[in-house]
């Protein structure tokens, strides 16, 4: 029977584009002359409620930074996993979308940081990431079936060998089809319209009302980024300790091979 190919190699390829993605966008971004981040993130206001919007502005930027930076890690680290346990097909009818989708997130996390000193825009936005984030999501999972089937066809028909797959690819399955994904995104997404609402009745209230819901739409989504981060943390946490565990009871080739990638 003939092999098919460990890993689309588009998928080999996707770091460097969504890295360059990420700081690329940021920085064109605030270079626009429409974009005032540099002004607004420099001046350190003397008015005390101004200076509480001033250190959730860079409290929610750092904040930004740390989930791109943790979705290019996560990501990495689960296509060395597909790498690991998956056979993907010659001919994925979702491979060239997930890659598409990868790029697409990478370029909106860098727009969202260049919004991060206007809440008004950013949680409007972060609003359509997440609906972004939904579809890039569903063809992961998509592509990851697939891949799932391709592979026990494949290893099915294997007399002896390792069967640790087997147990991996119930560890993965639960992950990317039987966990909430698409629940948790959506969840975020609605709470990021909730502190859309609030930043947009902030622009009809007076100086200390609006510093006030201002403050709240800051705080509602520096909280959303933060739990639902710590929610997948969670899930990712379990997936790689049930990993291990496999990995650690395999044959020696086969652990071998686990460690290569």
């Amino acid at each position: 029977m003939k092999k098919l190919r460990t890993i689309p190699s588009s998928f080999e390829a996707w770091r460097i584009p969504c890295c360059l993605g990420i700081v690329g966008t940021f920085f064109g971004a605030i270079t626009l002359g429409f974009n005032d981040f540099g002004a607004v993130m420099e001046t350190v206001p003397s008015d005390l409620s101004e200076l509480l919007l001033y250190l959730a502005r860079w409290i929610l930027f750092i904040e930004l930074v740390a989930l791109a930076f943790r979705w290019v890690i996560a990501t990495d680290h689960e296509l060395k996993l597909w790498v690991r346990w998956l056979e993907h097909p010659e001919h994925s009818k979702g491979r060239n979308d997930a890659v598409a989708a990868m790029i697409a997130l990478s370029l909106n996390l860098g727009i969202m940081l260049a919004l991060s000193h206007n809440i008004l825009l950013l949680s409007g936005y972060f609003s359509a990431y997440y609906m972004l984030n939904y579809w890039t999501q569903w063809l992961a999972n998509a592509h990851f079936k697939d891949a799932m089937d391709h592979t026990r066809k494949y290893k099915e028909n294997e007399i002896v060998g390792d069967k640790s797959w087997q147990k991996a690819l119930t560890v993965l399955e639960q992950y990317w089809m039987e966990r909430p994904q698409l629940g948790r995104i959506t969840t975020m997404m609605f709470i990021g319209c909730i502190a859309f609402s609030l930043a947009l009745g902030s622009k009809a209230g007076q100086n200390s009302y609006r510093h006030n819901l201002e403050l709240a739409a800051y705080l509602v989504i520096a909280i959303n980024i933060l739990i639902g981060e710590i929610l997948v943390g969670r899930w990712r946490h379990v997936r790689d300790q049930n990993i291990a565990a496999i990995v650690a009871t395999a044959p020696l080739k086969s652990r071998a091979h686990a460690l290569e990638v």
